[in-house]
């Protein structure tokens, strides 16, 4: 059976009848593979979609051990990690604690505890990974365009209410859903605080707007200011005013 995984350098690794193997050459009509092991001459033909074997591994050398299959798995859990981290937006730290936990569930009697990596050690691989799939920093606020998915919530609702420019380089975005804008209007009271430290780095600030219902502070809209002055606090509240006043009519 093949099975393939990655290296650290994240390069692609076979694993075939007990030993590894890694790209050696691509030919026309195949694709050569050689021992992982630098000291062992061993090697292999696959088909250019590496789905079948064309020449099966030579022998090889006495130095060159089978690789344990405790490896293999771990090796196959941090590929999963790094497709998990390039997929889904839970944190790398919580893709890498469910994925340790789902593979000791799936093979309770290998020790995989002795190879696993560390966090610390494979976290810029995954966030390396992550970042494939997420657009390139901005490095002004005029450069930064939101469209698609990144104005959605997961269910596909519309979240990034506002996007407004004003005195041609201040912005303010402002993200939230039709539910909240309904439970602010059911609320006793309105609540906001702006964390400064804790923000995108082309932003003032994250300013976020606490319904006060039962009890209980609810957090509803989220915004990202270029200014903590009263004329963006002003611009936020009619904002929020004028699209209740707009949900009533739809």
């Amino acid at each position: 059976m093949l099975r393939f995984t990655t290296s650290e350098r994240n390069q692609q690794v076979l694993n075939y009848l007990d030993f590894q193997y890694t790209v050696k050459r691509i030919n026309k009509t195949c694709v050569e593979w050689r021992c992982r092991n630098r000291s062992c001459s061993s090697s292999l033909t696959l088909s250019l979609d590496n789905i079948c074997v064309r020449r099966e591994p030579s022998i090889h050398s006495e130095s060159c051990q089978a690789v344990q299959p405790s490896k293999i798995i771990v090796e196959e859990t941090v590929e999963m990690m790094k497709r998990r981290a390039r997929e889904e937006t839970k944190s790398i730290s919580q893709v890498y604690a469910e994925e340790i936990v789902a593979t000791r569930r799936r093979h309770p009697g290998v020790p995989t505890g002795y190879y696993f990596p560390t966090l610390s050690s494979i976290d810029s691989s995954l966030y390396y990974h992550r970042s494939l799939n997420y657009p390139t920093l901005p490095k002004c606020l005029n450069d930064m365009v939101l469209s698609g998915e990144w104005c959605l919530t997961r269910s596909g609702e519309r979240f990034l209410l506002v996007d407004e420019t004003y005195d041609n380089k201040e912005r303010i975005l402002l993200f939230g859903s039709r539910w909240s804008i309904e439970f602010l209007s059911f609320c006793s009271g309105w609540h906001a605080d702006g964390t400064f430290l804790t923000r995108p780095l082309l932003f003032a600030q994250i300013y976020i707007i606490f319904g006060y219902f039962d009890g209980f502070l609810i957090p509803c809209i989220y915004c990202l200011t270029s200014r903590q002055d009263q004329v963006t606090y002003e611009k936020i509240l009619n904002h929020i005013i004028s699209i209740g006043y707009s949900q009533l009519n739809t």
